[in-house]
């Protein structure tokens, strides 16, 4: 488990270092920066397309969600596991969907996992296994954000 902000800072640095997210490409060759960006766009553009085929409904993501909170890890004190949904307004933000379960909180495993696709760590007797089903929040979301216990 990730025990600290610094260490969940840490961690996703090394996600954004991994994706060469905030990566200074310009001491690198003219050539290398144009495969680079148009590896990306490429990347992006094969992950939306088949998040949108798998999941032409917008509102499939609250499935995943549901999904997603019965594959969670409970604490054995845990009688009966929760999931919350609600509709939030915030004067800044504007209306967003929060979704709230009392699971034990994501592991480092689990964050690369969900930053990453076909990288799922779900086991058997568990739904799902494609590793983008979480990623259909990005339909009705160009920002999501997750805020884990852990």
């Amino acid at each position: 488990c990730v025990h600290s902000p610094e260490e969940a800072r840490s961690l996703l640095q090394s996600i954004r270092v991994n994706r060469l997210v905030d990566c200074d490409v310009d001491a690198a060759s003219e050539e290398v920066q144009h495969g680079l960006k148009n590896m990306r766009r490429s990347l992006c553009a094969a992950v939306e397309r088949l998040a949108t085929d798998l999941y032409a409904d917008e509102c499939h993501c609250f499935w995943e969600l549901v999904q997603n909170a019965d594959d969670n890890k409970y604490a054995p004190d845990v009688e009966v596991p929760t999931l919350e949904m609600s509709v939030q307004v915030d004067p800044t933000l504007g209306a967003y969907i929060m979704t709230v379960n009392n699971e034990v909180g994501l592991t480092g495993k689990d964050v690369k996992a969900l930053c990453d696709v076909n990288a799922s760590l779900k086991g058997i007797g568990q739904t799902g296994h494609k590793g983008i089903g979480w990623k259909s929040v990005f339909r009705v979301s160009d920002c999501p954000h997750v805020i884990s216990h852990a």
